[in-house]
C-alpha cells in the first residue's frame, strides 16, 4: 500500500442494505454503532448526473485537517477514536478497523475502514449513513474526503489497460482520474460527476485539498509524481454549482 495514500488518510482523514444501525452500548457506557457492510452499487461513469465546477480562483488556502483538543486517533489491530476525556467514541475491529478519521467543520466524522469502506458517523460516535461501495469499471476504490458538513468528494483513479489493480486500494499510477461528488442530505444512491478542467497532456487531475468554504483547489500532475509529488501545475480553485 503506497505509504502517501495512507498519510493522506492519517491527515486528511484524522479516508445490510440501510445506511442506518441502531446504537449498541460500549464496555465504558458510551454508545457505538453497528456497522453493516456497505452495499456495492455499479455504476457507469458516462450514465451520471454532473454538477458543474466553476472557477473562482487561481489558489487559495487549504482547510487543514485537525482533531479537536484533547481527542486522539489510535492506530493499532483495529484503531480506536478517543475522546478528550479518554473515552472511546469509535472502535474499529479486525473486519473493519479504523484507518484514518477526518472531522467535518460540524463535529461529524468520516471513517475510513480500509478497502473502499468509509462512514459516517455524528459526534458522539454514532453511526450516521454507509457509504456504498461505487464500483465504476476500470477504476480502483474511491477515495472519500469532507468537502463540507453535507457532502463527500470522491476520486476515482483510472490506471491504463495493462496496469489494472489487483485489490481496491492497490497502488497503480493513474492515467486519468474523475471526481464524484456525494451528498449527505440526498438518496442513499445518489452520485454527481465533477466536470473537471482538462488537464494538460501527459498530466492527470489531482485533487489538493478542500477550502474553508468547500472549494476545490486541483492540480495537474504527471502520474509518476501522482502519490506525493509536486504538481506540473496549479489548476486553480472550483465551487460547485
Amino acid at each position: 500500500m503506497n505509504v502517501f495514500r495512507y498519510a493522506l488518510c492519517a491527515s486528511a482523514l484524522l479516508a445490510c442494505q440501510s445506511c442506518m444501525a441502531l446504537p449498541v452500548p460500549h464496555e465504558d457506557g458510551r454508545a457505538q454503532a453497528a456497522e453493516a457492510a456497505p452495499r456495492h452499487v455499479a455504476v457507469a461513469p458516462a450514465a451520471l448526473p454532473s454538477k458543474h465546477l466553476a472557477k473562482i480562483g487561481t489558489e487559495a488556502r487549504l482547510r487543514e485537517a485537525s482533531m479537536p483538543e484533547g481527542w486522539q486517533f489510535r492506530r493499532g489491530s483495529a484503531g480506536v477514536l478517543i475522546d478528550g476525556q479518554g473515552e472511546r467514541v469509535i472502535a474499529g475491529s479486525a473486519d473493519a478497523p479504523l484507518v484514518g478519521v477526518e472531522a467535518s467543520q460540524d463535529g461529524k466524522w468520516l471513517v475510513h475502514h480500509g478497502s473502499g469502506r468509509y462512514a459516517v458517523h455524528a459526534a458522539d460516535g454514532h453511526l450516521l449513513r454507509t457509504i456504498p461501495m461505487f464500483d465504476l469499471p476500470g477504476a480502483g476504490a474511491l477515495v472519500w474526503r469532507w468537502r463540507d458538513s453535507t457532502s463527500l468528494v470522491g476520486v476515482a483513479e483510472f490506471p491504463s489497460a495493462d496496469e489494472m489493480p489487483g485489490y481496491p486500494e492497490t497502488d497503480v499510477l493513474p492515467a486519468r482520474t474523475l471526481l464524484v461528488l456525494y451528498p449527505l442530505d440526498g438518496d442513499e444512491g445518489a452520485l454527481y460527476a465533477l466536470d473537471a478542467p482538462k488537464p494538460p497532456a501527459g498530466t492527470v487531475v489531482r485533487l489538493e485539498g478542500m477550502t474553508l468554504q468547500g472549494a476545490l483547489v486541483l492540480s495537474a500532475v504527471v502520474p509518476a509524481e501522482y502519490f506525493g509529488g509536486a504538481p506540473e501545475q496549479a489548476l486553480g480553485v472550483y465551487e460547485v454549482e
